[in-house]
């Protein structure tokens, strides 16, 4: 049947609309399909087509094409595009077996669709085939592992590899925005990134066995490694910590195992190497955010160590081992660090009561942070992330006082005297030497002390005092990622006590209220247990209310008002309280 003027026009604005895939694939945008086929211009198609029935009308099939919870819209959408509108009338006596697609060619020849057509064997081999770009994927925010078809067309818009290393690929994906429901916010070009980490295959012949009846997968090799990552990753994100990367997705297609994360600024290890003098990435300009952040990614460590939530009514716990702390793997958005990467992580083994560990292999890494325990083969616990960690927080305050050069003149100290020992391997920049046992290099100590001399952060040496105890050879001397936490928070927070009475350009009541407030509390003072239970117990509101008012100071320049140091004195208990003058103004 020859098509009409008006078909053969619908049909270029159709083509019109088809898109390209990163992977060479392509789709039509569902979105612009309902845009473009409205109800009229349906209604004129198939009064043109002359499509009705003894028993159906026109506007029956148009209500038919329309039927809520059914693919007839885009059926409908893809004969036109095969210029045979027509055939929709066979889909509607059949419309019980053929309301969702994607619909194999054996069921359209069971259903005699295009009987009315000439080669309609043709026809329905090409059907199968193209409409796959009709139905592309669309990503919606779940825990639950996909398996996809690997004739689905993947709205990946972009890629861009970013990382790769012993257990996959890391890609920088753009996605089309009307394609997704992961909570994700186009940027001012009106464009979506999410980070895709492919993991490698452990054996390619590996066939996957998907138990439909129970709901849940038969146990394999390669589903036990991507459970590694995956499993932490979604009982982390029921806490709904913002300092672990979110799992936003994760599927199978073909032989490819995937897992998409949202896309942040950088990771740490990039970060390192900005000018933050001058350039400085969001909240990074003032430095009490370095404090808040190493507070936040100390917060998910604890959370993974000692994870505690309730499913069901069911109190879950779980002990993770993250295995793979080092700068790339934390990620900077303008306001926090990010703890990410899980694919080592490894649910801990109980010895005893107290006691838990777990068998360890390094995998061949060659990271700066590895503890002094954990060699192949040995039976490590958890302290190997807090040593880590320890890594992690002297560059940290390295960058804080003598940004990139700094960082990479300690890194080349560590080296130098590994390399005058003559011991050339892997991981020439540890923060410790080899031997019986183990010490902490004279480069690291000495860091230390020069930071510590005349610091221009006047909170480093707190912050060195927090490292060295995270730095301590003995992995049972170490401190806990719970008592981590609470001394981070000390800090944090006394750094921004500092941060709002140096935005006070005169003396006032205003900042001796302040003043007096942070003298209650320690903050004045040293660290000390009291001083820290008695912070911690305040908690985040506290520190945000004290956030909103250096926000106040150093943006609008303006003075907290009666009611601002009201709120914030709101904290204190009625003893306290009676210590802290607020003017009557």
């Amino acid at each position: 049947m020859a098509s009409s003027p008006l078909i053969e026009k619908i049909c270029r604005s159709i083509q019109a609309l088809e898109r390209k895939t990163a992977f060479g694939q392509t789709f039509f945008e569902p979105a612009g399909l309902k845009k473009l086929l409205t109800k009229d211009i349906i209604d004129s198609i198939l009064q043109e087509s002359k499509i009705k029935t003894p028993i159906v009308s026109v506007a029956e099939f148009q209500t038919f094409i329309f039927t809520p919870d059914t693919d007839f819209f885009t059926i409908f959408a893809i004969l036109l595009y095969m210029r045979c509108p027509q055939v929709i009338k066979q889909f509607h006596p059949r419309q019980q077996r053929l309301r969702k697609l994607p619909i194999g060619t054996q069921a359209l020849e069971d259903a005699k669709i295009f009987s009315i057509e000439s080669e309609p064997v043709h026809k329905r081999k090409y059907f199968a085939e193209i409409q796959h770009k009709f139905i592309p994927h669309k990503f919606l925010k779940t825990t639950e592992l996909e398996v996809l078809d690997s004739n689905r067309v993947l709205p990946f818009m972009a890629q861009e590899q970013i990382g790769a290393g012993n257990f996959g690929t890391v890609f920088k994906m753009q996605i089309e925005p009307s394609l997704q429901e992961l909570g994700l916010t186009p940027d001012k070009n009106g464009r979506i990134f999410v980070i895709r980490k492919v993991l490698k295959s452990l054996n390619q012949q590996l066939v996957l066995l998907y138990d439909r009846n129970t709901n849940g997968m038969q146990k394999n090799k390669m589903l036990e490694e991507f459970g590694k990552e995956l499993n932490p990753l979604a009982y982390l994100g029921e806490l709904g910590s913002p300092n672990v990367t979110p799992l936003l997705y994760a599927y199978i297609n073909g032989t490819e195992w995937n897992l998409v994360f949202r896309c942040e600024e950088m990771n740490l290890e990039s970060f390192l190497g900005l000018d933050h003098k001058r350039n400085p990435l969001g909240s990074f300009k003032h430095n009490f955010t370095f404090y808040s952040a190493l507070h936040g990614i100390s917060t998910a460590l604890r959370d993974a160590h000692n994870l505690v939530l309730t499913r069901a009514g069911e109190k879950v716990s779980k002990r993770y081992l993250h295995g793979d702390l080092w700068p790339a793997n934390i990620l900077v958005n303008k306001d926090t660090f990010i703890l990410a990467d899980f694919g080592l992580a490894t649910e801990m083994t109980q010895k005893d009561v107290h006691h838990y560990e777990t068998s360890w292999k390094s995998q061949g890494q060659c990271a700066d942070c590895r503890a002094p325990e954990s060699e192949d083969e040995a039976r490590v616990t958890q302290a190997i992330d807090l040593w880590a960690l320890g890594c992690i927080f002297a560059e940290v305050a390295t960058y804080i006082e003598r940004g990139k050069a700094g960082v990479d003149g300690f890194r080349g100290q560590r080296f130098e005297e590994l390399k005058l020992n003559g011991k050339r391997r892997c991981g020439d920049q540890l923060f410790y030497l080899d031997g019986s046992p183990p010490v902490l290099k004279n480069s690291v100590m000495r860091q230390f002390e020069e930071l510590s001399k005349a610091p221009g952060d006047k909170h480093i040496p707190e912050l060195l005092e927090i490292t060295k105890q995270l730095l301590n050879i003995d992995p049972i001397k170490r401190l806990s990622a719970k008592d981590l936490c609470e001394r981070m928070f000390f800090l944090s927070v006394k750094s921004l006590f500092n941060a709002v009475l140096g935005e006070f350009r005169q003396p006032g009541a205003e900042k001796r209220t302040i003043e007096t407030w942070g003298d209650v509390l320690g903050l004045t003072r040293p660290w000390s247990p009291a001083s820290g239970a008695r912070i911690n117990a305040l908690g985040m509101p506290c520190r945000q209310k004290l956030l909103q008012i250096f926000q106040g100071l150093h943006d609008k320049g303006k003075l907290p008002t009666r009611e601002d140091l009201m709120a914030i004195c709101g904290f204190l208990t009625a003893g306290e309280r009676a210590r802290v003058p607020i003017s009557e103004k």
